[in-house]
């Protein structure tokens, strides 16, 4: 009588905290340090930053009912770049089992002219993708890819030698649909007119560097199954030409979508509904999505129903009568009713309101980057 009780308890406490902190969920931080290790487990939960990194299931049995999408940030930010895109999947239905992100490099203290596309920052995601594969048991995930993350991304994908390491096989088979947003997939056009760190010649955004010839090269699509582009003529960024081709194009991909007048991070917010679209259709139109449109998420991905799903799997570990302070509940073949304790209801109240001012904050995040203030979550 006991257990399921404390139980209920337990699981109760780890999803309000999950809700209260930027991070994979105890359960996703479990699996990874059981299977990396503790080294790699800090290198890709982040917890330096604010927005380091999220994910996970919040108990081991959590169903996993939508295919899993990760999303990889650009140059000089952190996995927060994506809590709009993450707070649209919620509204679709999507759950933080099935939405991940990780924060390569060293966020806005790394320096903008300084990141290169090191062999540190593809074996990061390369170990998030694997990761998420084994741990959900999903046969495929989607990936939406920004800025200089789009090229990351894609080596890690493609695996193979990466300046003397050998990554491994390539990762096509694990992938279902790959979205780049403007992303710098020949490269930047500053770098035509500028020496920097961030244009070298090995791992750099020249188009004429080692990485993305190699990248470039293939003739055929290796980044998933299905894959997009999704480009903007007003890209600050990125730019427009690079070698002879669009420096955000996408060699083999399906479709390229074009947008007019977004600037280079707006354009990550302003095609949120056709990234949905993309990974979940394979195909999409044009969309001018207002950060401001995205409603909060349904009451079944809050902290409320979350909680109130634990009590119903605290109620299942006994095939015996469970009786709290407040309530008897029986256990059925219907799904069963929970009356929940006063206390604890009080408590995911209180949850529930300051989770609503996160998502107002994360609004007010998004329309900053909107209007070209962008500096980090």
């Amino acid at each position: 009588m006991f257990y399921p009780k404390c139980l209920f308890f337990l699981y109760a406490l780890i999803a309000i905290s999950y809700c209260q902190h930027a991070g994979f969920t105890p359960d996703f931080h479990g699996y990874l340090l059981d299977t990396v290790g503790q080294a790699t487990l800090n290198l890709l939960e982040r917890k330096e930053h604010s927005w380091g990194s999220f994910g996970g299931k919040l108990h081991p049995d959590q169903e996993i009912r939508k295919q899993p999408v990760l999303m990889v940030h650009g140059v000089a930010t952190t996995a927060g770049r994506f809590l709009m895109l993450r707070k649209y999947l919620y509204n679709k239905g999507y759950t933080d089992a099935e939405l991940y992100a990780t924060t390569w490099g060293n966020g806005p203290q790394g320096g903008l002219v300084l990141v290169k596309m090191e062999c540190r920052f593809v074996r990061q995601i390369r170990i998030m993708i694997d990761a998420i594969h084994e741990y959900t048991g999903s046969r495929k995930i989607d990936i939406v890819a920004f800025s200089m993350g789009a090229p990351i991304t894609r080596k890690a994908i493609l695996g193979g030698d990466c300046n003397g390491i050998y990554l491994g096989k390539p990762l096509t088979h694990l992938v279902d649909t790959f979205v780049s947003v403007a992303g710098a997939n020949y490269g930047s056009a500053i770098c035509e007119m500028l020496p920097l760190a961030i244009c070298n010649l090995n791992n750099g955004l020249s188009c004429r560097s080692h990485r993305l010839s190699e990248l470039n090269s293939r003739k055929h699509r290796y980044e998933g199954k299905h894959s997009f582009s999704i480009t903007t003529t007003n890209d600050e960024k990125v730019g427009g030409w690079c070698c002879g081709h669009k420096c955000a194009s996408l060699p083999n991909n399906e479709a390229e979508f074009v947008y007019h007048g977004p600037g280079h991070d707006e354009v990550l917010y302003r095609s949120i509904k056709l990234q949905y679209e993309l990974i979940t259709k394979h195909r999409g139109k044009l969309s001018d999505l207002q950060v401001s449109e995205i409603p909060i998420p349904p009451a079944r991905n809050t902290m409320m129903v979350l909680t109130t799903n634990i009590a119903k799997l605290a109620v299942s570990t006994t095939q015996s009568e469970i009786t709290t302070s407040t309530t008897t509940v029986t256990p059925q073949k219907s799904e069963p009713t929970v009356e929940l304790p006063s206390w604890l209801v009080g408590l995911m109240e209180k949850e529930a309101r300051a989770t609503l001012g996160n998502f107002q904050a994360d609004d007010h995040r998004a329309e900053s980057a909107e209007n070209l203030k962008w500096t980090d979550y």
